[in-house]
């Protein structure tokens, strides 16, 4: 990953991870590794994070400062109360 991430900002992009369900980085302890062996900003999906049994409040306060993008996905409004 940070081969990969250097070789994105060596092209004038900054690289910016986004985990997600079924993938290698999923859970708060995957996301945690990455964030300690690379230094690759975090696109945060609340969402997920919590579908793989994290806190995203508790993930703000620790990775705030690695976080440039955070994902907060639509929620369907309730229907109308008549």
């Amino acid at each position: 990953m940070q081969r990969a991430a250097d070789r994105v900002r060596a092209r004038g992009l900054e690289p910016v991870f986004h985990h997600h369900l079924g993938t290698d980085v999923e859970t708060p302890d995957e996301i945690r590794r990455l964030l300690d062996l690379t230094d690759v900003s975090l696109c945060l999906d609340t969402a997920h994070l919590w579908l793989a049994g994290g806190d995203p409040v508790e993930a703000l306060r620790e990775w705030g400062p690695c976080t440039t993008t955070p994902a907060a996905p639509n929620s369907p409004s309730p229907p109308p109360i008549s």
